[in-house]
Parts: structure tokens; C-alpha cells; sequence
């Protein structure tokens, strides 16, 4: 069994050690202590901590296994009270459950076909552009078929990206209760704003997913800005059969700027797995003229056309600009109709502007993640010296899981847990600022009141201290548990990822 429920029951069969943790496991100087359920902590300032120790630890509290049968009825009994709750508050799933990664880290791969947006960017007409961001919206649900659980970031953990030529990425986690993330991307002619507020429903053998995130795309060249709300997810089969995930609603864009919109319908799955995967939709404009579709699969492929060539000369001559011609031979082909949502219709090749389609073999490792996400998630020394102290690329938990240590990424990842409660603890509610985020007040009518928003100055900050050849570590920040540099830990194997090969 794997996936985030199976490190559920898990856990219900699961303790830690209640021995008390030696003085070098204590990265924060704030005197946590830890209660029966988590790894205790001693006032001690920050130590290197010695990956033989830890070993000689696990070993020494390890308790003695529990056959699948005892686990399986323990697990249920402890889930039996949690139908229709959050399973994502209160739980500790085991860092056995857990990948290499985390929220902020997760949101960054929706950016692995960045390159639609920048195609986007170049589109002739506004409808191209929001047929275009439709097709990448489809893309970014390819790599969620995986069912390893992600590690929570912490209050004030941050992550950046910079792939070269299409894309930087700076997110942070904005709030611990509720959680909230916040991120922002920009490349060739876009940037994008994320904010999101993941809550979950339990239902017994199944859990729904709920992002509550909220999408802007602005492509400044043009003045356009499109908004939209990802569709929840529902995870099926997570304490009997085989795990699969389905994304299912409706998904409306909208651009603010010319009045266009549309609606993705996401297919719920039907019996036989009729539908499953299967997404369509329409695209208008102000005047609700029908004039793009779009259609495909989420785990493959994704197309955007023009309805027709009528329309789209119908489209152009609103707009006062001649279309591009077709040459003879495309103008022989056959069209589709003028409101078509069938996936089965024939396409049309010179009514076509954008496709996506996945690679054959695209995921493979461990944890079936695309080489994208493998790059994304390597930690080279030049990295690791420029990225901030609180970036998850540097979190000890998340690379002792990458590095198949296992043993210490349960310590780590306990010892984070205390010292985030004691930062909660010494914090308050509502008294935490983020440090490149900012809070939208309500009388800002650019975004919804409570969203978080880019305050800027992420990247000349370390752009500074790079040059100066100084740690990039903002004062706030200074002993609290996601200042993850004071843990000084470097796996032998985390630099090449073997694990994820």
C-alpha cells in the first residue's frame, strides 16, 4: 500500500519513542518542548546534526513490527471518527508515506509547459490567447497521478525555480491555520499569481480535495488577464483496492480585459471508467459568440481550434482585421460544426492554434515524477548557496527522504514539527508577516480581498547577497523552524537525486 491515507493507517499503528531526544536534535533556540506524540526538544542552540546518531536513535526506540492485520483494524478504527473531516489537519503521516517534495514545490510543476504561455503571448487575437491558457490549464493536471503524500511547508518556508529562458518561480507559505500558499511566476510576455487554501473532505474510502485556489494570468503586452479557479479532485480507493485520482467539475476563465470567457467541464469518471480523464469546453466572446473549443484528455493531450472558418472570419471582422489566409488545400479539408463538444469530432488542422500532448514514458523512479520535476528538485552546491535559508530545497526532512534515509527524515521532520508549534505558539495568531508576500486589503479592486499577492523584491535580495557572497537569510526568520540552513545537513547523495532516477 502507498499514498497519503495509507500513511494514515500507518500511523494509527505507529508511535514514536517517547526517549527523549538528545541535545543536537534541537535546531531552534526557543526551549519547545515536545509532547508524547512528537520527538522532544531541549533549549540548545543550532547544531549540525550527525546522521550516525540519528540512526542509533531510531534504532534504539524502534518498536517491533505490526502485522497488516493489527494496522488495517487499528487504522480503521481511528478513521471511523473522521468521516467527512480535514484529514489534512491534525495528522502526521510518516515520512514512509511521504516524496520528495512539498505544496510550495507541487505548485511549481504546474509550470512544466510553461512554453503554451509563451506561445500565448504571441497569439494574434485575444481568443487565441484564451484557447491557448486553457489547453496549459489541461496540462497542469497531468502529473497529479501520483499518490506519495507531500510534506506541509512550513510558516514562512519559501521555494524558487529559475529555468533558464522560460520561467522563474518564487512561492511561500503565507499562513500555518488555515494553511494558505501564495506564488509568482513570470516569463517571455506572462506572469502568473497562484493563492491557495487546500482543504479535504474525508468519506470514508475516498477523500475530495479542495484547492480554493485562485489562478490569475496577465500577458502585459496586451493588456489581458484572465482569472480562473482549478476544479476539485476526489482520491478514490485509499483503504481498499487500487488508489486512482479524478479532477471533476467546471472550470470557468475568464478575461477581464475583453469580456471573453468560457467553461473546461472536467468529466466525472462513469461507470467502466466511462469519460474518465475527459475534458471540453466552449469559449465566447463578449457578445457570447461562440468561437473556440477546446478538447482532450488531462493525463495526454489537450487541443484548442475555432469552431469553424465562418466563425473565425466572423470573429476577424469584428475585430477590423483581415484572418490569415488558407492556401487551397487547406480550404478542402473538412470543418466541424459551429458548436461542437463531442472529443470524437474530427479536427479540423488549419482551425487548429494550440496542442499539448504528453511524452510516451514521461514518468519513471520511485515516485513516477517526469524529468521536469527531477531537475526542479535537485540541490547542487551553486544552489544551494544562492537559494534563500528558508527555500524547501534545503529542508533537512525533505532531502533525507530523497536521499532514502528514512530514519532521518522521521527525526527531522518531528523536530520541524515542534519547532513549528513553538513558533505558533510564541507568534500568535494573526501577528506573522510574510516576508515577499502581502495580504490584499479590501479596498483593492485589482484582487479579491484576503488573497495574497507578490510584494516584489525576492529576486534583487538575492541577487545581493549572492554578490556579496552572504547567506540569504531575512532577519524575521532568524530561529524559527524554517530557517532550514541551522540544521547543516548534507546528504552524500542528494546532490545527483539517485534516489528519483
Amino acid at each position: 500500500m502507498n499514498g497519503f491515507l495509507q500513511g494514515v493507517l500507518r500511523l494509527a499503528a505507529w508511535t514514536p519513542s517517547k526517549k527523549e531526544a538528545p541535545a543536537w536534535a534541537t535546531a531552534s533556540g526557543d526551549g519547545a518542548s515536545a509532547t508524547s506524540s512528537s520527538v522532544s526538544a531541549s533549549e540548545s542552540s543550532a547544531e549540525s546534526l550527525r546522521i550516525d546518531e540519528v540512526a542509533d536513535e531510531m534504532e534504539e526506540g524502534a518498536r517491533p513490527p505490526i502485522d497488516d492485520a493489527s494496522r488495517k483494524a487499528i487504522g480503521l478504527k481511528m478513521l471511523s471518527g473522521k468521516i467527512g473531516m480535514d484529514l489534512s489537519v491534525g495528522i502526521s503521516v510518516p515520512v514512509q508515506y511521504c516524496e520528495p517534495t512539498t505544496n510550495l514545490t507541487r505548485m511549481a510543476e504546474y509550470f512544466e509547459y510553461a512554453d503554451i504561455l509563451a506561445d500565448a503571448a504571441t497569439k494574434e487575437t485575444s481568443m487565441e490567447r484564451l484557447g491557448a491558457l486553457a489547453v496549459f490549464v489541461v496540462s497542469g493536471f497531468s502529473n497529479t497521478e501520483r499518490y506519495a503524500k507531500p510534506l506541509n511547508p512550513l510558516l514562512g518556508e519559501t521555494f524558487e525555480y529559475v529555468d533558464p529562458g522560460r520561467f522563474r518561480f518564487i512561492a511561500e507559505q503565507t499562513s500555518h491555520h488555515p494553511p494558505m500558499s501564495a506564488s509568482y511566476t513570470e516569463g517571455p510576455g506572462f506572469t502568473v499569481a497562484q493563492h491557495v487554501a487546500p482543504t479535504t473532505k474525508f468519506l470514508g474510502n475516498a477523500v475530495d480535495i479542495y484547492t480554493h485556489a485562485k489562478i490569475t494570468i496577465n500577458f502585459p503586452a496586451t493588456g489581458d488577464r484572465f482569472v480562473y479557479c482549478p476544479p476539485p479532485a476526489r482520491l478514490h480507493n485509499l483503504i481498499l483496492g487500487r488508489m486512482w485520482i479524478e479532477h471533476f467539475g467546471d472550470v470557468e476563465i475568464r478575461n477581464t480585459h475583453t469580456g471573453e470567457h468560457g467553461v473546461l467541464k472536467f468529466s466525472k469518471c462513469g461507470w467502466m471508467g466511462k469519460n474518465q480523464y475527459e475534458v471540453h469546453g466552449l469559449f465566447y466572446t463578449a457578445k457570447n459568440l461562440c468561437c473556440v473549443r477546446v478538447t482532450g484528455r488531462w493525463n495526454e493531450r489537450a487541443t484548442a481550434q475555432w469552431v469553424s472558418e465562418s466563425v473565425r472570419q466572423q470573429y476577424y471582422d469584428a475585430l477590423d482585421e483581415p484572418p490569415r489566409s488558407l492556401s487551397s488545400a487547406e480550404s478542402l479539408l473538412p470543418t466541424v460544426s459551429d458548436a461542437p463538444l463531442c472529443c470524437a469530432d474530427p479536427i479540423a488542422a488549419p482551425l487548429t492554434f494550440c496542442t499539448w500532448a504528453l511524452e510516451k514514458r514521461h514518468f519513471s523512479g520511485k515516485y513516477k515524477m517526469p524529468e521536469f520535476v527531477k531537475t526542479m528538485l535537485q540541490c547542487t552546491s551553486e544552489r544551494e548557496e544562492a537559494v534563500c535559508s528558508t527555500d524547501a530545497i534545503l529542508r533537512p526532512d525533505r532531502r533525507a527522504i530523497n536521499a532514502d534515509d528514512m530514519e532521518a527524515g522521521a527525526i527531522f521532520k518531528g523536530q520541524l514539527e515542534v519547532n513549528q508549534r513553538a513558533d505558533h505558539t510564541r507568534l500568535g495568531t494573526g501577528k506573522w508577516l510574510p516576508a515577499w508576500f502581502r495580504r490584499v486589503p479590501a479596498e483593492d479592486p485589482a484582487a479579491e480581498a484576503g488573497d495574497f499577492v507578490y510584494a516584489g523584491g525576492y529576486w534583487s535580495a538575492r541577487d545581493a547577497c549572492l554578490k556579496e557572497h552572504n547567506a540569504f537569510c531575512p532577519e524575521a526568520i532568524e530561529g524559527m523552524a524554517c530557517n532550514f540552513r541551522q540544521y547543516n545537513y548534507h546528504p552524500a547523495s542528494d546532490a545527483p537525486n539517485s534516489l528519483l532516477q
